[in-house]
């Protein structure tokens, strides 16, 4: 898993801190079948939108890379 910074800190970095997240993820680890490729960033409607539209890419479904927001209240939405 790749987990990126809160919120409070960067307003409107969603983009980027996703990709750089994906980056990191990609070229730090090697996917085994016992490895589940995910993404975790702070929820917001942004990282949510981004998330749901990257999700259905064929290169990031072939590698099976998963995203999980983290809520505010501590609960996770997996895409």
């Amino acid at each position: 898993m790749e987990c990126k910074k809160g919120k409070r800190n960067k307003i409107g970095q969603e983009y980027k801190l996703m990709r750089e997240a994906i980056g990191q993820l990609i070229t730090g680890c090697d996917f085994t079948k016992n490895v589940i490729p995910m993404v975790a960033v702070p929820y917001t409607d942004k990282a949510k939108e981004l998330a749901e539209k990257w999700s259905k890419l064929t290169q990031i479904k072939n590698l099976g890379i998963r995203f999980a927001l983290i809520c505010e209240d501590g609960s996770i939405i997996f895409l």
